[in-house]
């Protein structure tokens, strides 16, 4: 039968006559999801109308025709019906305005204004390794063996500290020193003395031999290097140490990279405690041939001239009594 030849209300609901009411709330349903923004509160009344005066049909088991309403909006039901008739007209409504917010987030998306909202976390204070700083496997097959030894390789190195691998790349996308090496070597170096503070006593105290042992190559090298030691700063790049040396350090190293899990963001230039223990004050005064006051001055300024000659005799007093040395001075060096 023809849409238009169909009597009111079937003719409403696009069907046929029936007195199946699944068939009947279906049809509705199509009809409702038809209508757009514009269409009249009149036209969702009737059709409202229609779908009642359609179950009522059915209800009875008759398939014939009521009357078409003169005035749509006198509908004759209880309130039951005005509500069903409310609730349709939002449902409607709340459809539209989710699919208008979802294309609109999509164009924001598209247009770049909503990225960090879709793809990037939100920033946990790590630094992120540049986009733009290029790291080939050649150069990370160079360097890391250099620092760790030649069996150590940037993939065990990921494993070990996934973080320290990658804060390690950024870091030599920074200018510590003039190649490659030295600045994985400065960086490398910086991250175990800012550690300290974080390690077990006898890691505390390797690590205290090691800065001993760079200590004494800066002095020979002689300029700013020793400077830069102190002041764990390796601007002007880093001591060269000789080949024994080297390959303890190496050692520490590994040993260091498989107990911390983390990248430590310690304090650049720590101040050591003023008041050292008196035996250490005494060995002190016996190596540099200074008084007291002149010893905790150059402590406490990197410029100082004896400021080199000072840290090395303390370092040398501390770890001659391993046993007596305060972890806190040791730290603090």
């Amino acid at each position: 039968m023809g849409l238009w030849r169909r009597p009111w209300p079937w003719r409403e609901l696009g069907i046929d006559a029936t007195t199946d009411t699944q068939a009947i709330r279906e049809a509705y349903a199509r009809k409702v999801t038809s209508l757009g923004l514009s269409t009249s509160t009149t036209s969702f009344s009737r059709l409202n109308e229609a779908r009642d005066a359609a179950l009522s049909i059915a209800a009875s088991g008759i398939t014939g025709t009521v009357g078409e309403p003169q005035e749509p909006e006198a509908h004759p039901t209880a309130n039951g019906s005005r509500i069903e008739r409310l609730f349709g007209r939002l449902e409607i409504w709340r459809l539209w305005i989710v699919t208008l917010a979802l294309v609109a987030l999509l164009l924001m998306k598209l247009l770049g204004v909503v990225t960090n909202f879709f793809d990037e976390p939100e920033d946990d204070g790590r630094r992120v390794v540049s986009k733009d700083y290029t790291w080939n496997g050649a150069r990370v097959d160079e360097v890391v063996p250099a620092l760790f030894g030649e069996s150590f390789t940037y993939e065990r190195l990921k494993r070990a500290n996934p973080a320290f691998a990658e804060e390690l790349i950024s870091g030599i996308g920074d200018e510590y020193g003039d190649t490659d090496l030295e600045n994985a070597r400065s960086f490398l170096r910086s991250t175990m003395m800012n550690s300290r503070a974080f390690l077990p006593r006898t890691e505390l105290l390797q690590l205290s031999r090691l800065q001993l042992s760079w200590l004494r190559a800066a002095r020979e090298e002689g300029g700013t290097a020793c400077r830069e030691v102190t002041g764990h700063s390796y601007f002007d790049g880093v001591p060269m140490l000789d080949k024994a040396a080297l390959s303890e350090e190496q050692a520490i190293a590994r040993e260091w990279i498989a107990s911390i899990d983390f990248v430590p963001k310690g304090v650049d230039n720590p101040e050591p405690q003023r008041a050292l223990p008196t035996w250490t004050m005494a060995a002190v005064q016996r190596s540099t041939g200074l008084d007291p006051i002149a010893i905790n001055a150059s402590l406490a300024n990197l410029t100082d001239q004896h400021r080199c000659d000072v840290t090395i005799a303390l370092l040398e007093a501390l770890l001659a009594r391993p046993q007596d040395a305060p972890s806190s001075l040791l730290v603090s060096i």
